[in-house]
């Protein structure tokens, strides 16, 4: 527990030079879903995917890394954590923006057959 508290001293410390840090959004929402605070998760997840590069963009620090892939990335996070609060639309809607970039996502493409099954949607599942 005292390491959290000190990861998030870091990033409240991180914040006071750059509020709107796609990293400190992406690890806060990280955090809170570890905790179980998917809340929290949806509210940092979101503010990452606002602050980020569009699904095109290339924002991956990875060489080689595909151009979007941290987008993608963040917007599978948010989609997890909107369906762990029972927002079946908001996370069909996330993960319809992954797959509409990369058709062959499998972690999208799993989630989105979970989605429409828990939907009644079992013939587009």
């Amino acid at each position: 527990e005292a390491d959290i508290e000190r990861v998030h001293m870091l990033f409240d410390e991180a914040e006071k030079h750059d509020w709107a840090n796609v990293s400190v959004h992406q690890g806060r929402g990280d955090l809170a879903m570890m905790r179980g605070d998917m809340a929290g998760a949806v509210v940092h997840f979101r503010r990452a995917v606002a602050n980020g590069y569009n699904l095109k963009g290339a924002d991956s620090t990875v060489v080689g890394g595909a151009p979007g892939e941290q987008q993608i990335l963040r917007r599978v996070a948010l989609a997890n954590a909107l369906g762990n609060l029972d927002d079946l639309d908001g996370e069909s809607h996330q993960l319809r923006q992954v797959l509409a970039v990369n058709p062959g996502h499998v972690h999208a493409r799993l989630s989105i057959g979970q989605n429409l099954r828990q939907r009644g949607k079992e013939d587009e599942a």
